[in-house]
């Protein structure tokens, strides 16, 4: 790509080689030198910052990655798919009840429309909304190296494989899901609803984003990390509403569907 491009930031965004690998296999020999592109949202913002990469791989026309199916009874969301994508597919608000809701909070319509799944979680930013709506669904995340593909649970994000690329998240239907963001970027909570038991997992920054069942929100908020004051809030604050969005958490997910 020529170079010449005037980000708003005033950075020049220098020259870079685009691949277009048109295999997985052809995409993981690419990988140690050529980094994974699809909506381009982050790296938009890194070389607008002036971290403009040497190469990078535009992976939207690989197989699988952009689609959205049922695998018994595993939904499998494919690391291309965008936000809006996971808006609108019947097959998702059919998998887990409330994640259609839950998806008009994630980001504005630029960001929904242009982001994808697989660069959301490869940013590895705990402020996202995303990661802890996965970790509340106990969601696994489809990786690919060069000894093969493998399962991980969403926890081990950061502990996958070097040169490593994300293929896909998996997610176990028969959920109902709630997403309380309406304090962030103070804190957030994600809870979701399995027959009896509830799970929910919190997000704020400078913190580890966790899960942990959701049986007692007092409880709950005593396994969380140590509260921290910050440019958002103070950790006497976080202490003080965490309890109360658990709370209203719960009892929405334990009202009758479509009572909420």
């Amino acid at each position: 790509m020529a170079d010449g491009l005037i980000a708003r930031s005033r950075h020049r965004i220098g020259p870079f080689h685009l691949h277009r690998p048109s295999s997985l296999a052809e995409a993981l020999d690419l990988l140690p030198t050529a980094a994974p592109i699809a909506g381009g949202v982050e790296w938009v913002e890194v070389m607008k910052r002036g971290g403009t990469p040497a190469a990078l791989q535009d992976i939207t026309k690989l197989p699988d990655l952009a689609t959205i199916r049922q695998e018994g009874e595993w939904l499998r969301l494919g690391a291309a798919v965008t936000h809006r994508q996971l808006l609108i597919d019947p097959i998702v608000e059919g998998a887990v009840g409330g994640f259609r809701h839950v998806w008009r909070e994630i980001g504005n319509p630029r960001i929904r429309a242009q982001g994808t799944l697989g660069g959301n979680l490869a940013a590895s930013n705990p402020v996202y909304d995303l990661l802890p709506v996965l970790l509340a669904l106990e969601a696994q995340l489809e990786v690919a190296d060069a000894s093969g593909t493998q399962c991980l649970p969403i926890q081990a994000l950061a502990q996958r494989p070097r040169h490593s690329l994300i293929l896909a998240v998996r997610v176990r239907a028969g959920a109902q899901l709630v997403f309380d963001r309406s304090l962030r970027p103070v804190i957030g909570i994600a809870a979701v609803r399995r027959e009896s038991s509830i799970q929910a997992a919190i997000v704020w920054a400078q913190a580890e984003v966790r899960a942990a069942p959701l049986d007692d929100p007092a409880d709950w908020c005593d396994q969380l990390p140590h509260w921290v004051d910050d440019a958002h809030g103070t950790a006497i604050y976080r202490a003080a509403v965490a309890p109360v969005l658990a709370a209203r958490a719960r009892a929405r997910l334990l009202l009758p569907v479509g009572a909420a």
